[in-house]
């Protein structure tokens, strides 16, 4: 087994000796970047530049607080399993957060964040911000493109996309060690806070388990999430966190919630319990997320143990 896969990128970072100095410009922090994933046995991959980026970004979107210094901001999707896999996960180059209390109010508080404030020798802004267009919702997800400079030059430029609570997921936070960014010359954060691992668990199930029949308006894209369904099931087998007692709850929060919202939308709502079904079209996208993760199943055979999970779920 190689190196990288042996020791977490996190695990790899907190190894460096610390830098002592912060990056007089992006091409100095690249090349420090260049180094360390050479050393990683990584090289070119991005990863570092994307962890160093997304850890900054999600350390200013949780400067956003509410009465009780609580962040409004949580972690969620495929960033949040990043740092919970580190290179055993998909990669992904969005950030997707989940926001309790009102979504507009923290974009706001968000844009004070930004023109104030800064990360180490970083500055940010953001591009306009897009609403997300989701049928049956009644507040719609957001948007938009966060420019992470350094002194005045662009560094990296990542998406951001917000979902308004839904349930208790929200107020389900979790937090964990961010990576280490002292070997780069950046100040690190004391933590960040994701939503919990068992409504993770409870968003994909619902999203994987969607209705496919476009005549009707029903599409169903996600054999990302059978992939990362088989990873958490295994996270929780063999940790016991979540727990199949938590994930139940979280599903079942999940479902209630989302079916309100359908109803009030005149569409159909989602039941529990419910299962996984394999679809041609996700043929293509399927073998892409499994062969990133070293998943050695077929569809088929994926969705055959997350069903069973599901089962063992319902019985929790």
């Amino acid at each position: 087994m190689s190196k990288n896969k042996e020791e977490s990128l996190h695990e790899l970072m907190a190894g460096m000796k610390p830098r002592g100095k912060e990056p007089r410009n992006a091409g100095v922090l690249d090349s420090w970047i260049d180094h360390a994933e050479a050393d990683f046995g990584i090289a070119a991959s991005g990863r570092v530049r994307w962890l160093i980026a997304s850890t900054v970004i999600t350390a200013m979107l949780q400067q956003v607080v509410d009465d009780d210094n609580a962040c409004r901001f949580s972690l969620k999707g495929g960033t949040l399993l990043q740092h919970v896999f580190g290179l055993a996960s998909r990669a992904t180059k969005d950030i997707d957060g989940i926001v309790r209390g009102d979504l507009d109010e923290f974009l706001e508080l968000m844009d004070e964040r930004f023109v104030s404030g800064n990360w180490g020798p970083f500055e940010f802004a953001r591009s306009e911000i897009e609403q997300i267009r989701v049928p049956g919702k009644s507040i719609c997800p957001r948007r938009f493109v966060v420019t992470v400079s350094l002194r005045n030059k662009t560094w990296r430029k990542i998406k951001v996309e917000v979902s308004p609570d839904e349930g208790m997921a929200g107020s389900a936070q979790e937090p964990f060690a961010a990576p280490s960014l002292e070997g780069f010359g950046i100040p690190t954060p004391e933590k960040l806070v994701g939503m919990a691992m068992c409504y993770q668990a409870a968003q994909k199930i619902h999203a994987a388990t969607d209705p496919h029949d476009p005549d009707k308006g029903y599409r169903n894209n996600r054999p990302r999430d059978l992939v990362d369904l088989v990873l958490i099931k295994q996270l929780s087998d063999s940790t016991g966190h979540p727990s199949k007692s938590d994930i139940k709850r979280a599903v079942v929060d999940i479902f209630e919630a989302r079916a309100k919202e359908a109803v009030k939308a005149d569409r159909e709502p989602r039941v529990w319990p419910t299962k996984v079904v394999v679809y041609p079209h996700w043929a293509n996208d399927y073998l892409a997320a499994a062969q990133a993760v070293d998943l050695r199943m077929s569809a088929e055979e994926a969705a055959e143990v997350v069903n069973a999970w599901l089962l063992e779920l319902d019985g929790a």
